[in-house]
C-alpha cells in the first residue's frame, strides 16, 4: 500500500512539475503547440532554406523545425531556443535517437535578452505580442537573414512575401522591413 501511495504522488509531482513548466513558457512568451513535420517542410521550404546554412528556431519546442532542417534540408546546423526545461529535454533525446546530435543545439534560453547566434533563416511561431517585442531585436540581424514566421504577422510590419490560408499562414521578413 505504501509503495502505491508513494508511486501515486511521484506521479502527481511529475505532473505538476510538466505543467509549471508550460505554465512558465506561456508566461515568457508563448504557448507551446507541437509543429507537424509537413508544416516544418513548408517554413524551411518558404524561406528557402539551403544545405550547409544555419537554423535558429526561437521556441523550438520539442525540435521539430531543428529535426527537418537538418534531415530533410541538410542544413550545417540547426539551434533552438527554449525556456522549457521538459522540451530542451524532449529535443535533446529525440536528436541523439536520430543521431543527428552533433548537429542539432538546443539552448535553454531568453529570447528576449540572450546573444542569438549567426543564422541565415529564423523560425518562430509565436502570438502577436511576443513578436512585436522581439521585433527590435530581429531588426538587428545581419541583412541577408529570413526570417519566417508561422501563423501570426509582426504586428506593424508588411511582410517581404505571404502565403495566407487555407492550411497555413507564413509570412518572410527580412531585418531592414523590421526597423
Amino acid at each position: 500500500m505504501l509503495i502505491l501511495l508513494i508511486a501515486l504522488l511521484t506521479l502527481q509531482l511529475g505532473i505538476l512539475f510538466v505543467l509549471c513548466s508550460f505554465a512558465v513558457t506561456l508566461f515568457f512568451g508563448s504557448p507551446w503547440v507541437p509543429t507537424h513535420p509537413i508544416r516544418a517542410r513548408k517554413m524551411l521550404a518558404f524561406a528557402g532554406l539551403q544545405p550547409g546554412e544555419t537554423v535558429l528556431d526561437l521556441g523550438s519546442g520539442d525540435g521539430a523545425i531543428l529535426f527537418c532542417a537538418v534531415e530533410e534540408f541538410r542544413a550545417f546546423h540547426a539551434i533552438g531556443y527554449e525556456i522549457n526545461p521538459v522540451l530542451i529535454l524532449m529535443a535533446k533525446v529525440r536528436a541523439r535517437l536520430r543521431k543527428i546530435a552533433d548537429q542539432v543545439t538546443t539552448v535553454k534560453g531568453n529570447i528576449f535578452t540572450d546573444k542569438f547566434p549567426q543564422a541565415d533563416v529564423i523560425t518562430t511561431f509565436l502570438i502577436p505580442s511576443t513578436m512585436k517585442k522581439l521585433r527590435p531585436r530581429l531588426a538587428l540581424m545581419p541583412a541577408d537573414t529570413r526570417i519566417v514566421s508561422r501563423g501570426f504577422k509582426i504586428p506593424g510590419v508588411t511582410p517581404t512575401k505571404q502565403q495566407e490560408g487555407p492550411d497555413e499562414w507564413l509570412y518572410l521578413y527580412k531585418p531592414e522591413d523590421l526597423k
